[in-house]
């Protein structure tokens, strides 16, 4: 989230909203914004409901997590651009990230 965080500003100024869900619950997702100092809004899924429409959770033991993907979603609400890796160590590049951004607003 580090790296979202950092170019957070540059996404907004794209006129884009900013979304961050989990499987935390809603107090252990507001903990983990204070203690690290975010702004951007931290969604709850305990129940991975939107995590497995997507695809992208996955078992760990008895277990279930998502896997980091990134969507963009268009003004008519089609994804328009998505990063899934099943590497959980795996994330977006932040420089790939803003010219998908960019390209999605042109658009």
């Amino acid at each position: 989230m580090g790296g979202l965080q950092k170019i957070l500003s540059t996404l907004e100024d794209l006129g884009l909203a900013v979304l961050a869900i989990s499987p935390d619950s809603p107090e252990d997702s507001a903990k983990l914004k204070d203690r690290i100092g975010t702004s951007i809004t931290l969604l709850s899924d305990p129940d991975l409901i939107l995590m497995r429409k997507f695809g992208i959770a996955f078992k760990s033991g008895r277990r279930a997590l998502p896997v980091p993907a990134v969507y963009l979603v268009d003004a008519s609400g089609s994804i328009a651009f998505h990063f899934v890796h099943p590497d959980y160590s795996v994330r977006l590049d932040p420089d790939v990230l803003i010219a998908a951004a960019k390209s999605v607003v042109k658009e």
